[in-house]
């Protein structure tokens, strides 16, 4: 399995000036930009796999804050445990911040695969207007 995917490696050879940080940063860095892409994408917005995506805020709109931040706890992990092979034994965790009421806060743990199970987080928020952020 690469560290990177195959767009990536594409670009890569074409600009091997891009090529900056270790294999481990690389691939970290390009799970990262994949996890931002996927996680931005709306379920029911890929003709070809109507299941793709995480659900819309507005979907759960009667529900607490708490309640709606496990159920899109568990939307994330099924989600990035069904479409990034690269992380193992993903974890997310709702973590409440009472000082951002109209967001939802999370932690992502997993491992990655590709250089021997290497321990990583991400925080995760996902904003008022249903926009997902992700870093390290």
């Amino acid at each position: 399995m690469a560290e990177e995917r195959l767009l990536e490696r594409i670009y890569n050879l074409e600009n091997p000036e891009s090529q900056v940080g270790t294999g481990i940063s690389r691939a970290i860095s390009s799970v990262l930009n994949h996890l931002n892409l996927l996680l931005n994408t709306r379920k029911g917005s890929v003709l070809l796999d109507l299941e793709f995506g995480i659900p819309d805020l507005t979907n759960f709109p009667s529900e607490s804050m708490e309640t709606m931040g496990q159920k899109m706890a568990t939307e994330i992990q099924h989600f990035i445990s069904k479409y990034e092979p690269r992380l193992t034994r993903v974890k997310i965790i709702y973590e409440p911040n009472p000082r951002q009421e109209l967001s939802l806060h999370f932690r992502l743990e997993g491992f990655l695969k590709e250089k021997g199970n290497i321990p990583i987080t991400f925080e995760t928020w996902i904003d008022p207007n249903g926009q997902v952020k992700i870093s390290e």
